[in-house]
């Protein structure tokens, strides 16, 4: 006879480790969504850490360009060259400072009253042309070789303060005014026309922003140019000639929040965004609403919480800006803080609209010159961003932590071990963890830098391991023992040397947790 065996007690409560995969945040930093209705590629936490469409990287470094200024650099104008040689000029104090080349900055213009300048380019019959006002001094021009004031003969260009160029022609805002004025086609002085809008605005006020934009992300006869009063009206206008009403239309007039600074607008992909306490604004997609459905407009729509709350504190402080670096995919919004001397960017991946914000970089005012990234600094000196794997020889620091996911279903979990994978240089150590249920804690960097196949610099630290330039890959398990339902994946460290690229996420966990 055969007898039944009942199974072993203990095995039937035996617990299995499963493994999970968590994607990289490179959908960007959200602080719009409940912490239960986000992404997977979302991030709670991404400060250095740029999203790019396929992994997230630590950003890149700063170093000293040009020196020699003894006051905060508040403007970086680019002269954009025909031969693709462009200069670059920056304005501290009283002076603008020729700083294309490396080292010390060369006075170019001196006397002024102010150097917050609005600028432009515009190409014309005698060459390209940078044009520069700034409301207290007469407009200034520099023609590839010098530095020279327009003559104006109908106009005061002293009360001009911001530019545009549209269709071949420069316009002006005159300031504290709802006027402007405008230019013959290809032309950098003689008569200016004067092109009043007190009638067209209805809330007063003063024009405080220019730009163009088009439906087509190019330039062509569907462009728009954007007049943006201090009470956040828009006028916007379509045509070749102001001078007449055939050719010459107001293709209507829209509300937005209410503008941040002088260097409100900024071209971006064919649209026009403009900063506002509601955000940064499409003016395509303004077209389509009002102020009431704002949101659905602004480009900084999964950041707006964190956008809000700086506007608030720091909407009169100067130093708003936005700029375009194409090269690295990034728009940068510069945030003043409390004292004009400390400042942090918002930036979005232009490819993919995702968000991240940068910080331990002082910037004042930021330029593109030559395919390079730049920012003028507090002490007189510009910086080139993007450059190298330090911060003025420091470290970069970093840290993220991914959206709040239920990995492997609604149950409790025990996570026993993560690892990233990662792509790194010897000089880069980390701390990471498994956060669960909303709780968060900041790991410390405690992971040492992998040892480089090259000798390199030792490191200041006690960790192990050398400084080089070479890409290691770097897929270490790492224990956790955190118990929970939510998970979300924390990471804080430092780079010097060879840059830092996160590609994913691997855990391990026993659902149910331990028994």
């Amino acid at each position: 006879m055969l007898l039944y065996k009942a199974p072993n007690q203990r095995a039937s409560l035996r617990q299995f480790s499963k493994p999970f995969s968590i994607p990289a945040p490179t959908g960007g930093l959200n602080v719009r969504d409940s912490y239960t209705d986000m992404k997977p590629d979302d991030a709670v936490i991404l400060t250095n850490v740029f999203p790019e469409a396929n992994y997230c990287r630590v950003r890149g470094g700063y170093a000293s360009h040009a020196t020699g200024m003894t006051n905060p650099v508040r403007s970086l104008l680019t002269w954009n060259g025909l031969t693709g040689v462009d200069k670059l000029f920056a304005g501290a104090g009283t002076v603008i400072y020729d700083v294309t080349a490396a080292g010390a900055g060369t006075s170019a213009v001196t006397g002024l009253t102010n150097v917050d300048f609005q600028w432009t380019n515009i190409k014309t019959s005698g060459g390209m042309y940078l044009i520069a006002c700034n409301g207290a001094d007469s407009m200034r021009s520099y023609d590839g070789s010098s530095w020279a004031t327009p003559v104006i003969t109908v106009g005061t260009s002293s009360t001009f303060i911001n530019v545009c160029q549209f269709k071949e022609r420069l316009w002006f805002a005159q300031k504290d005014t709802l006027d402007l004025w405008y230019l013959g086609l290809q032309s950098i002085a003689g008569a200016a026309t004067l092109y009043p809008l007190g009638s067209v605005f209805r809330r007063g006020g003063y024009i405080i922003g220019l730009g163009s934009f088009s439906n087509d992300a190019g330039e062509g006869p569907d462009d728009y140019l954007a007049i943006v009063t201090n009470n956040g009206e828009v006028a916007v206008y379509q045509g070749t000639d102001p001078s007449s009403a055939n050719t010459w239309t107001l293709a209507g007039r829209f509300d937005v929040g209410m503008p941040i600074g002088r260097r409100c607008t900024v071209r971006l992909n064919g649209d026009l965004g403009i900063l506002t306490q509601d955000g940064m604004v499409s003016m395509q997609a303004a077209l389509q609403f009002d102020r009431s459905s704002i949101q659905r407009a602004t480009i900084t729509g999964k950041i707006q919480t964190l956008f809000s709350q700086y506007a608030e504190s720091y909407k009169t402080n100067f130093g708003w800006s936005p700029c375009v670096f194409p090269k690295a995919r990034m728009l940068i919004v510069n945030i003043p803080a409390v004292t004009n001397s400390s400042q942090s960017q918002i930036v979005m991946n232009t490819i993919t609209g995702a968000w991240c914000q940068f910080q331990n970089m002082n910037a004042g005012c930021w330029g593109v010159a030559n395919d390079k990234l730049y920012f003028g600094g507090n002490t007189g000196v510009v910086y080139q961003a993007e450059n190298g794997r330090q911060d003025a020889g420091g470290n970069i620091n970093w840290e993220m932590a991914t959206s709040w996911q239920q990995v492997g279903g609604p149950t409790n979990k025990f996570f026993k071990m993560v690892r990233p994978t990662l792509q790194v240089g010897a000089g880069v150590a980390y701390g990471i963890n498994i956060n669960v249920d909303f709780v968060s804690s900041v790991p410390a960097p405690g992971v040492p830098p992998l040892a480089a196949a090259t000798v390199g610099m030792v490191w200041p630290w006690a960790w192990p391991g050398t400084w080089g330039g070479q890409s290691l890959l770097d897929s270490r398990w790492q224990s956790t023992g955190a118990i929970g339902n939510w998970a979300s994946v924390h990471m804080a460290g430092i780079v010097r040397d060879g840059g830092c690229i996160i590609n994913s996420f691997d855990a391990i966990a026993e659902s149910g947790g331990p028994l």
